[in-house]
């Protein structure tokens, strides 16, 4: 055979062994032929052949190699998972992402009370933040109850240009549409509006103050938990000092 027919067989083969852990074919398919054997057969093989170049082969050679080693890979970690030191390994692993879980609850409800507390001093009693997320957040009205008295927010989202690490925040609104001027609650509301978006008082300044400062405490939880969930994926790559 020629160059690009042997490099064709070796892409079958490949092929075959990664689609052979995902399916059990000699169980599913006792007669089943290999992908080879069938393109042989039906006269196809050479005309396949034909059609795609040697670069192609090559690089659909090594994609599946590569899928086919990590496979080997996940599975024999498996395997070892299922041993006495995988298992207490595991385990440790596990506590420490339920642990930093926990610690990311308390974080953000430490934020949102205090963030809530900054808005209701600062523009009028019932202001809260009711989404709150890393460096995004909604500022409602609510009433004695907590609930949002007509259904309008404006969203605060805080930017950080990551080259020169300069902060934009930037305020939107959605249209209140008509209302009578005697309605006192929307009254309120834009009164609220109005402080933070002209940063009254400095309101502005400190509500991002506080959306970055959470944003980095999360963050660290994020890289600790990202950490945590790669070692539990390659175990083999942790060393004894990192060891949890």
């Amino acid at each position: 055979m020629t160059r690009k027919e042997n490099l064709y067989v070796d892409y079958m083969i490949a092929k075959d062994e990664y689609w052979s852990y995902h399916y059990d074919f000699k169980r599913e398919y006792p007669d089943r032929e290999s992908a080879i054997e069938a393109f042989k057969r039906h006269g196809v093989f050479c005309r396949d052949c034909r059609k795609t170049t040697i670069d192609s082969l090559k690089n659909e050679i090594a994609y599946y190699t590569a899928q086919v080693d990590e496979l080997k890979r996940a599975k024999a970690v498996e395997s070892w998972y299922a041993t006495d030191a995988g298992k207490e390994y595991r385990s440790a692993i596990m506590r420490e992402l339920h642990a930093l879980e926990a610690k990311s609850v308390e974080i953000r409800n430490k934020n949102h009370i205090a963030m809530n507390a900054l808005l209701s001093k600062r523009l009028g009693k019932g202001f809260k933040v009711k989404s709150l997320s890393p460096r995004w957040g909604e500022v409602v009205l609510c009433d004695a109850d907590g609930k949002n008295i007509f259904g309008h927010d404006f969203s605060v989202n805080v930017e950080k240009d990551n080259k020169t690490g300069q902060l934009y925040v930037r305020v939107n609104y959605p249209s209140l549409g008509s209302f009578a001027l005697d309605n006192v609650n929307r009254v309120k509301y834009l009164e609220g509006l109005a402080k933070f978006a002209g940063n009254v008082g400095n309101v502005a300044d400190d509500y991002v103050g506080m959306v970055i400062k959470f944003d980095a405490e999360l963050e660290e939880i994020r890289d600790k938990v990202c950490k945590l969930n790669h070692n539990l994926k390659y175990p083999e790559m942790v060393s004894k000092t990192d060891e949890v």
